[in-house]
């Protein structure tokens, strides 16, 4: 796996678009989201938002994300081993 920071800026915002629809954890807009608001503009408001960002921008919200989702999975398979 190449580390997010390494990743081309096409694959980080493209990635980001994809994150700005919904959770792909749950399909849903959890409300401690980095993103919980950009979710409620419109597709192409929170489109213009997403390309105004700078590439460390992109860097962290893509790590963030990738940490996020990590932790919820790692939680939802201990809940099972229970």
């Amino acid at each position: 796996m190449v580390p997010m920071s390494e990743q081309p800026t096409t694959a980080l915002r493209d990635n980001l678009l994809s994150l700005a629809g919904q959770c792909p954890v749950d399909l849903s807009n959890p409300v401690d989201c980095p993103l919980f608001a950009v979710r409620k503009l419109g597709r192409s408001t929170s489109r213009r938002w997403l390309q105004e960002l700078t590439e460390d921008d992109w860097v962290y919200l893509n790590a963030y994300h990738c940490v996020c989702f990590r932790i919820t999975m790692e939680t939802r398979l201990a809940g099972q081993c229970s």
